[in-house]
C-alpha cells in the first residue's frame, strides 16, 4: 500500500513539473479489485487516472480538454480535464465511476473540499443513473470479450498459447459478478468491487493467469 501511495505522489508531482494542475489522482485496475499480483511470473501494473484543472486561457478560449494517456514507470496515466471528467462520470463510464470509490487516492489541498462534496454524492449519483450504469458495465463486457481472442500484438502470445486472453476473460466475469451484487443484492457499490466469495477471487486470479 505504501508504495502505491509513493507511486501517486510522484507521479502528481512529475505532472505537475510539466505544468499541469493535478486537483485529484487515483489508482484504477486491479488494487481497487484485491486482485494485484505480485509475482515472478506475473507483476500488476499501478495504472492512473489524473484529473486536471484548466488554466484561465484554456477557460477563455474554450480550448479543447485534455484527454491523453501518458506512460509511468509503473503502468499508464490517464489524464482528464476535469470538465470532461464530470461529463463522463454523468455517463456512467465504469472506468471512471471506479474513480469514485477507490481507497489509493490523492487530492490536492487546495481542492479537499470540492473532492470531500464529489465523494459525499458518489452513492446518489449512481443511484440516479442505475439504467446508464448496467447498459455501460454491459458494454464494457462486450468490448472485453471481443478483445479476449483478438490477437493484439501485445497479447498474441497467449492467443497462441492459450486461445484467449485470460486478463480480458477475468474482466468480463469481474464484470458480471459485479452486476450482479449491485443490482440483484442491493450490496453498496463500494463493496461490490471486491468478491467477498474467496472462490471467486480464486478463479478471477487464475483467469488473469491463464491457468484455465
Amino acid at each position: 500500500m505504501k508504495n502505491i501511495y509513493e507511486a501517486l505522489d510522484k507521479q502528481k508531482s512529475i505532472l505537475e513539473s510539466q505544468g499541469y494542475t493535478v486537483a485529484y489522482i487515483c489508482v484504477y485496475g486491479s488494487q481497487n479489485y484485491n486482485l494485484d499480483i505480485y509475482t515472478d511470473e506475473y507483476k500488476s501494473d499501478i495504472d492512473m487516472k489524473a484529473i486536471i484543472i484548466p488554466t484561465l486561457d484554456d477557460l477563455i478560449y474554450n480550448s479543447k480538454p485534455i484527454s491523453t494517456v501518458v506512460e509511468t514507470e509503473w503502468g499508464q496515466c490517464d489524464l482528464k480535464d476535469i470538465r470532461s471528467y464530470f461529463q463522463t462520470l454523468i455517463k456512467a463510464n465504469p472506468a471512471y465511476i471506479e474513480t469514485l470509490f477507490t481507497d489509493y487516492y490523492i487530492v490536492d489541498n487546495q481542492f479537499i473540499n470540492e473532492f470531500d462534496n464529489i465523494f459525499a454524492l458518489r452513492d446518489t449519483l449512481v443511484e440516479k443513473l442505475s439504467a446508464q450504469f448496467i447498459r455501460a458495465m454491459y458494454g464494457m463486457m462486450c468490448e472485453k470479450e471481443k478483445a479476449m481472442c483478438h490477437p493484439y500484438p501485445t497479447i498474441a502470445h497467449k492467443i497462441e498459447k492459450y486461445g484467449y486472453d485470460g486478463k480480458q476473460c477475468h474482466h468480463v466475469y469481474r464484470l458480471w459478478l459485479m452486476m450482479n451484487d449491485y443490482y440483484k443484492h442491493n450490496i453498496n457499490l463500494k463493496e461490490c468491487f471486491v468478491p467477498k466469495d474467496k472462490g471467486q477471487l480464486r478463479i478471477l486470479e487464475n483467469l488473469k493467469l491463464n491457468k484455465y
